[in-house]
């Protein structure tokens, strides 16, 4: 009882349901102490053990003093020897002959023109490096994902000639090579995002057209686009841009 007068409400319906008696959690704590106290249980011991310091005897303590004064004792340590003296000298010695050759051969292949030369790929178009691109015939892969009839159209020399296209994959006849991207996607049995095939390629040029001047260009054009680009500087940026195309009087002009 005495342990329960110092506890709280909550201890004290707690200890009394570990006697096994119920108190209403509004009983005020008074009322609860008094229903703990007359209860009556065979579960109860009826005698309580005391737990108090003991002091220890005076042999038992020089004993226990000896013993901890034998184990304190420092052993003897040995020391490492001290670390031979470093064999790298400071400055450093300057590097020898075969050294400046060595770095400047280095230094001379990674100045080939096969380290930074760029060549167009044959599916996409895009320069890529050389290093990087894979001849056409040892890609070990199919181009039928390239097919797209009537997209790369081929070049008439009479106006009553019919009208035919490119057969077979659409490739870029000038180039002989393939990135790695295109090579990935065409192993997939896939057609790469950039290639050629999506609309991207209308056939070779003819050589008639392609060494023509600017004034040369605004005639054979069939449409004739104007821009307008208005930019402003000061304050909060803006951009406004309008393109009309207009179609091109080609046959009055011939």
């Amino acid at each position: 009882m005495s342990i329960a007068a110092k506890a709280n409400k909550s201890a004290v319906i707690l200890f009394a349901s570990l006697h096994g008696v119920t108190i209403h959690p509004r009983t005020t704590k008074a009322d609860g102490l008094a229903i703990l106290a007359s209860h009556a249980c065979t579960s109860c011991p009826v005698y309580h053990a005391v737990f108090g310091p003991v002091q220890p005897s005076k042999s038992r303590a020089r004993k226990d003093a000896k013993e901890s004064g034998l184990s304190t004792a420092i052993p003897d340590v040995q020391t490492d020897p001290p670390p031979p003296a470093s064999s790298h000298r400071y400055p450093p010695e300057p590097i020898s002959d075969a050294d400046k050759l060595m770095l400047v051969r280095e230094f001379c292949d990674d100045l080939k023109p096969v380290c930074f030369e760029e060549a167009g790929c044959a599916v996409c178009g895009l320069l890529t490096k050389v290093t990087e691109l894979t001849p056409l015939d040892s890609i070990g892969c199919s181009l039928d994902p390239l097919l797209e009839p009537g997209l790369a159209r081929l070049e008439r020399s009479d106006p009553n000639s019919p009208v035919s296209y490119q057969s077979g994959p659409i490739v870029d006849p000038s180039l002989n090579a393939v990135c790695s991207y295109c090579i990935s996607a065409l192993s997939r049995d896939r057609r790469p995002v950039n290639a050629l095939a999506n609309g991207l390629w209308v056939g070779a040029v003819p050589e008639a057209l392609a060494c023509l001047t600017y004034a040369e260009q605004c005639l054979v054009a069939r449409v004739r686009t104007n821009r307008c680009v208005v930019r402003v500087s000061s304050g909060h940026s803006k951009m406004t841009a309008n393109a009309i195309s207009f179609a091109c009087p080609t046959v009055k002009v011939y």
